[in-house]
């Protein structure tokens, strides 16, 4: 369902969202424990799309809440901290590739 509900989001092309927190690595996890995304992206990551991702979520079946953070958003220290425990969960499919003269 995960995967789904990023498919439909309309992520821009090579984004790549990655699973991290107590639902990776276990520590401090609770049968409710949120599940923790991290959306990686080549380019920037509009308001538009990551607020279609959140309401897609907000609107679920899902019985967790989904937290969604912006790799780029996020302060060095936190990245640092989370980075051994990203787990990549989905990629975006390719950009289109373009052909000279077409």
């Amino acid at each position: 369902m995960l995967e789904k509900l990023i498919q439909q989001s309309a992520l821009p092309p090579d984004t790549e969202v990655f699973l991290f927190g107590s639902r990776v690595h276990g520590r401090n996890l609770k049968r409710y424990s949120d599940i923790d995304l991290c959306l990686k992206a080549s380019n920037s990551l509009s308001d538009g799309a990551l607020s279609n991702l959140k309401h897609a979520f907000e609107n679920s079946e899902l019985p967790y809440k989904v937290d969604i953070v912006t790799w780029n958003d996020l302060a060095p220290d936190f990245q640092k901290a989370i980075a051994p425990d990203l787990t990549l969960l989905f990629t975006t499919a390719p950009a289109p590739t373009r052909r000279n003269g077409a």
